[in-house]
């Protein structure tokens, strides 16, 4: 058996191309397992680990749902889910279709909360997560999709961002308390495939709203969270009740691509393993890995204006990428460390460490634990792992006693804690990326896709161009997960002329749609904020919504695919 963790980055209106690649994907995994040599093989490929943020988060909820109870509506390419989610319902004019009910109750009253529709987000939500059948419970039709192993389900991993913070402290050594705030927050669930009850998914459903709540165009989300979430946590300064609200937006702002998460979720599986299985992360995201440098900064040049916008690219740049270059980092550590150990092994044969010397170290090291406030069962799950992981180093030892390898073991399983790199494995990462230039919707942060139907659906057939790509590739075939074996169905052409779409080239009618409902949206914050001036907030609606008129149709009238 293979296994898979998917990572889905914040995306906007490009959450369409991530289902495209999501859908080939998953298409390619339904024939490799049906296929008559891979039953004869056993060498299934099953996902077992989804984890997003921001629209990653939303696709990845759905698609954890859909996985493991609706594999009938899989109908086709452009009949499933994703792409009936992300291609045919999520357009600017459900987005500038306001409900006039207040937040409480669901609508998108007070105006000031947010620039576009709220509302029509968490009724998506409704009709897909939160839907059930007559029964009370969420709909089965078809059961597990074959992508799924029913004996280990699915661990889901939600990137939130926590408005109100939560505290953690630590003495220093003067004794004084040392307290810090994190707002970069999460919410994890295992589920597997009798999980039906609404309960658990109507909270899945909230945070991945939450998690796609992009800062100003739609409002924050409250959800309520339970102390146990965070047992893992040392430190920790719980608020005050048990469950306590906190206050989310969009999980994409301080961690936009997810890897870490699916490293841990990763890490609860592999404790459970006795023998190590084939295992391999997707990264799937249209944010392109290109250099940001910018030489054109300097002392003479960078004004207060230059600056701020320069420190929003630079934060920008950071929230996408932190993730992947940590992953990164930490394989480069680990493939030094493992090195240094296969060096160790070969010393001891060679008789350049006698067993004296390393019982002498296993001693000092070991006297009771390895680390101080480790249990005993926690060194026992640790050395589990390292005979695991290298387990052809400790073959070679084997005929030099069992007390050799059981020496050499622990001063593994020490070395490893002392290098942080105990829970750690070497990640094997494919990403599915694209260029903005090649997208249709990376306009205006992204927001592009949502003016018209063919920009999503043609981002959509990108990203199953992307994926077909990569899984048909020599490299792939041959690498951990391959062969894969799966015949590729065809892919309604691109539109070359959709292809690094410019702002100038978006049809009008499109670029009405969103001038209108935004300045109908700007009138009623306006009113409202001025609601004690009858006479001053009349005049001020009028002149703001002109402005924003004005500068929509400049915009709009730019040769430049946009900020993407």
């Amino acid at each position: 058996m293979k296994y898979l963790a998917i990572t889905i980055a914040g995306a906007v209106s490009l959450g369409s191309y991530e289902s495209g690649a999501m859908y080939e994907l998953l298409d390619a995994i339904a024939q490799h397992n049906a296929n008559p040599q891979t039953k004869q093989s056993g060498d299934y490929v099953k996902v077992d680990v989804i984890t997003g943020a921001s629209a990653g988060g939303m696709t990845g909820a759905i698609l954890a749902q859909s996985l493991l109870f609706q594999s009938k509506d899989f109908v086709g390419p452009y009949d499933n889910p994703l792409y009936n989610i992300w291609v045919l319902k999520v357009d600017i004019r459900n987005l500038v279709d306001y409900d006039g009910q207040d937040v409480a109750e669901g609508g998108d009253n007070p105006p000031d909360l947010s620039l576009l529709s709220s509302a029509y987000i968490a009724q998506l939500a409704q009709q897909t997560l939160k839907a059930t059948d007559n029964t009370g419970l969420i709909p089965v039709r078809g059961g597990a999709h074959a992508a799924v192993d029913p004996s280990r389900g699915i661990y889901l991993g939600l990137a939130l961002t926590n408005i109100n913070g939560l505290d953690f402290s630590k003495s220093l050594a003067s004794g004084d308390p040392f307290v810090f705030t994190d707002f970069s927050d999460r919410m994890l669930r295992k589920l597997g495939v009798t999980d039906t009850a609404p309960a658990p998914w109507d909270e899945i459903a909230d945070a991945a709203v939450a998690s796609g709540s992009f800062p100003f165009a739609f409002h924050t989300r409250e959800l309520l969270r339970s102390k146990a979430d965070y047992c893992g946590e040392k430190n920790i300064q719980w608020p005050g009740a048990d469950p306590y609200p906190f206050d989310y937006t969009d999980g994409g702002v301080l961690q936009n691509q997810p890897l870490g998460m699916a490293r841990d979720l990763v890490a609860k599986i592999e404790d459970s393993l006795q023998n190590p299985e084939t295992r391999a992360y997707f990264l799937v995201s249209p944010n392109p890995l290109i250099s940001s440098q910018d030489e054109s900064y300097t002392e003479e040049s960078t004004t207060i204006g230059a600056l701020l916008l320069r420190l929003i690219s630079i934060y920008m740049g950071q929230a996408v990428f932190q993730d992947w270059l940590a992953a990164e980092r930490v394989n480069d550590q680990i493939v030094e460390f493992r090195r240094r150990v296969s060096q160790l092994a070969h010393a001891i044969l060679r008789g350049k460490v006698d067993e004296a010397s390393l019982k002498g170290l296993m001693e000092a090291w070991l006297n009771p634990v390895v680390v101080p406030g480790t249990s005993r069962q926690d060194l026992s799950k640790s050395r589990q792992q390292v005979r695991r992981r290298y387990q052809a180093e400790i073959a070679q030892l084997s005929g030099m006693g069992d007390s050799t390898v059981d020496a050499f073991v622990d001063i593994v399983v020490t070395l490893e804690s002392a290098a942080r790199l105990t829970d750690r494995e070497l990640m094997t990462i494919y990403g599915v990326i694209c260029k903005s230039c090649d997208t249709a919707g990376a306009g205006l942060w992204a927001f592009v896709g949502f003016l018209d139907q063919k920009f999503r659906k043609h981002d959509y057939d990108l990203g199953r161009t992307k994926m077909q790509g990569l899984l048909t590739s020599k490299d792939f075939q041959m690498g951990p997960l391959g062969p894969l074996r799966f015949t590729p169905v065809p892919i309604d052409p691109l539109d070359p002329s959709l292809k690094g779409l410019k702002l100038e080239d978006i049809p009008k009618d499109d670029v009405n749609v969103l001038r209108s409902g935004l300045q109908q949206r700007v009138r009623h914050i306006v009113k409202y904020e001025l609601a004690s001036h009858p006479m001053l907030k009349a005049i001020a609606a009028g002149l703001i919504s002109g402005l924003l008129g004005i500068a929509i149709e400049w915009e709009f009238d730019r040769d430049v695919q946009g900020t993407s």
